[in-house]
């Protein structure tokens, strides 16, 4: 007992345990049956810079607690690691845990120099296990179902996660992760109070089967652009909190729930939010974009015209600073006579929308001004193919909302063409890229639907 007792506490007090004495110890409990296999509380000294067994099973609370200078810890048959294991180990960099099924609470909090954690075996997280891992950029976890309160949390440069059965998340679990764009969670049912808040970066929240939302879940999520609940059943939300100072985020929900989720007493609020899954954009800019007017580009990888489309909605967001040169924001168009597609771009003064058939064109014109060097740009473009029309809508430096209507060429439900579509330059037959925009891009996106006046005038807000 004497011998447990100063290996339990050796380490979170004063005292420091050379490793060739400790290894002896452990070797005379080993022979005296006294629990060789597990480490138990805070048996090694701070200085020890790399442990490895391959007998050890269980790591007990508190066993490399503060040992600043430990960079790898090696332990292929370990199952379990205790509450505080790893706490403020700020320099472990690498660990290899295989076989872990279970990780304590506050086990690897403030670990600033672990990039991955990677634990195939692992079934639930602790409360604060990864809390304050500043480093940390992915976290694999293929066979967790529940993750405790604030485990990731400020992990600052998480932007990777893999959860595929996870359940639950604990509340504040991925609070303040500014660098989490995205998360897909298709088992998920219960997701904690403030699980999400202060996420900067978070733009889409994709969740198959959530039954329940807590409070403040999403808040101050400002970059938010889409919350998309599949479960054929209207989500219990703990109050409208959840997605506040989320600006305009958009929540997709089942079509036929539409109605419900709108009538639904904290979901009401929301109300205008609320839309069909089906109605979701089939491409979005996942965040605010700068155009170096040199070699900034995207390609959406869409095909914008072609058989059996009915018509699409193109809505950006933009401060333009081509300064009157001639620069596509879109182009999706065969560059041969007549060249059939869709572009929109600059044109020394004013903003040109083509709309073009194999025989012949149509075009719109948004006007802008000659001598300004910036501008803030808001337009929806509304293409029915199947009734040949264009709906233009724009705003102008926050002007009035302002319109243009025209008639398409009647066989343009019958042109097709393979380019995809570009933000930010003009690309000819040959592939070659020109003309650049210069300008930031707050908003981008694409719907294979035709928005309803409301949706666009809201949009232009």
């Amino acid at each position: 007992m004497i011998i447990d007792e100063i290996i339990a506490y050796a380490m979170h007090t004063s005292y420091n345990i050379n490793p060739a004495v400790l290894s002896g110890m452990l070797e005379t409990l080993k022979k005296e049956g006294g629990g060789g296999d597990t480490v138990a509380d805070s048996i090694v000294d701070r200085t020890i810079t790399s442990f490895s067994s391959d007998t050890i099973t269980s790591i007990g609370d508190y066993a490399f607690y503060k040992c600043g200078a430990l960079a790898t810890a090696d332990f292929p048959v370990a199952t379990s690691i205790g509450s505080r294991a790893f706490d403020k180990c700020g320099a472990l960099a690498t660990v290899d845990f295989p076989l872990v099924t279970s990780i304590g609470s506050n086990a690897f909090q403030s670990c600033s120099a672990l990039t991955t954690a990677d634990f195939p075996a692992v079934t639930s997280i602790g409360n604060s296990a990864f809390q304050g891992c500043s480093s940390l950029a992915t976290a694999d976890f293929p066979a967790v179902t529940s993750i405790g309160s604030y485990a990731f949390s400020t992990c600052s440069k998480l932007t990777t996660v893999n959860f595929p059965v996870v359940t639950s998340i604990g509340s504040n679990a991925f609070q303040s992760c500014s660098a989490l764009t995205t998360v897909n969670m298709p088992r998920v049912t219960s997701i904690g109070s403030n699980a999400f808040q202060d996420c900067s970066k978070l733009t889409t929240a994709d969740f198959t089967v959530a039954m329940s939302i807590g409070s403040r879940a999403f808040y101050n999520c400002a970059a938010l652009t889409a919350v998309i609940l599949r479960k054929n059943q209207v989500v219990t939300l703990d109050d409208a909190n959840a997605f506040g100072g989320t600006n305009s985020a958009i929540i997709y929900v089942p079509d036929d729930l539409v109605d419900s989720y709108k009538a639904d007493a904290n979901w009401s609020s929301l109300a205008s939010r609320i839309k069909g899954i089906s109605e979701q954009p089939i491409y979005q800019l996942s965040s605010p974009t700068a155009f170096d007017g040199t070699s900034t580009f995207i390609d959406t990888g869409l095909q914008l015209m072609g058989e059996n489309k009915e018509s699409i909605t193109i809505a950006f967001d933009c401060l333009d600073k081509s300064n009157n040169t001639q620069e596509a924001i879109l182009h999706c168009m065969h560059e041969e006579d007549p060249w059939p597609g869709i572009a929109i771009q600059t044109n020394y003064g004013y903003y040109s929308v083509d709309v073009n058939s194999t025989s012949t064109g149509c075009n719109s014109s948004i006007p802008g001004s000659y001598s300004a060097k910036e501008m803030q740009l808001k337009v929806v473009v509304r293409i029915d193919f199947s009734s040949q029309s264009m709906n233009v809508m724009y705003k102008v430096n926050d002007g009035i909302m302002q319109g243009d209507e025209k008639q398409l060429p009647a066989d343009i439900n019958e042109t097709v063409i393979t380019e995809t579509a570009l933000i930010g330059c003009y690309q000819n037959t040959a592939g070659t890229k020109d003309r650049y925009w210069k300008g930031t891009m707050y908003d981008f996106r694409i719907c294979d639907y035709y928005w309803s006046q409301e949706e666009t005038r809201e949009y232009l807000q």
